[in-house]
């Protein structure tokens, strides 16, 4: 069957070279079995210098034997993105065996499939991105800068179906249970958000907002957004 061919949105008004940080851009390594989708992805994501250093593969095992190379000489790429076009078993196995090869890097998986319980899956692997093939080039984009400087990038309407069951549950009370005020923090965390936008939008002071992060990390026994997410996904809070 041939593979349904979804070019990235993109943004005419790119940062220009001038307004782009100063240093050496990340490396990316890109995998998918969609050629067009592959060459059109790293084409657009290289139209601005700050994410130049892109390698692409057509299938994991490729990627894995190019990056165990790249592992002898000391030179691995900063960030996994595959592409997915449909998740199943196969492709869910791909995903554990980059984690289990490649344990340090974080991986942003892309993918058409719109299943909250293949993004639950995905989750409990480990990774620390999932976005919807249709969310845009500038989208993509924040998400790798997000996860390269440490955080976590959540297709917003997933997780918000998502969370509006661990509101259900986390209400019920539990070892794990949240306050409705926790929850819309870690909402808007799993969004992307920084903690002085999350300030703004629930019109608390950043203290706080601090202090409820610590909370839920501390609850959850975690360190990160993406690994409260899968948290809550493994103890059956979601």
């Amino acid at each position: 069957m041939k593979p349904v061919v979804s070019t990235p949105r993109i943004n005419s008004q790119l940062p220009s070279a001038a307004a782009l940080p100063m240093g050496t851009p990340p490396s990316i390594a890109l995998i998918s079995a969609d050629l067009p989708y592959l060459t059109c992805l790293r084409t657009s994501l290289e139209r601005s210098q700050e994410l130049s250093r892109i390698n692409k593969y057509h299938d994991t095992a490729q990627a894995i034997a190019a990056l165990k190379l790249q592992r002898k000489s000391a030179s691995q790429p900063d960030l996994i993105l595959i592409d997915i076009n449909r998740m199943d078993d196969s492709s869910l196995a791909d995903v554990a065996l980059l984690r289990s090869t490649f344990a340090g890097l974080p991986i942003l998986v892309l993918t058409a499939d719109t299943s909250s319980q293949n993004f639950e899956s995905v989750i409990k692997l480990g990774v620390s991105g999932y976005l919807l093939k249709d969310c845009g080039l500038q989208q993509i984009k924040r998400s790798i800068n997000d996860i390269i400087a440490g955080g976590a990038s959540m297709d917003p309407v997933t997780t918000q179906r998502m969370f509006g069951k661990l509101s259900t549950k986390c209400n019920e009370g539990g070892n794990y249970s949240l306050s409705k005020r926790q929850l819309q923090v870690l909402q808007l965390l799993a969004d992307g958000k920084l903690k002085k936008e999350i300030a703004e939008e629930l019109n608390l002071s950043y203290h706080t907002v601090v202090m409820h992060t610590r909370y839920i990390y501390e609850k959850f026994g975690v360190k990160n957004v993406s690994a409260a997410v899968s948290k809550a996904i493994k103890t059956g809070i979601v």
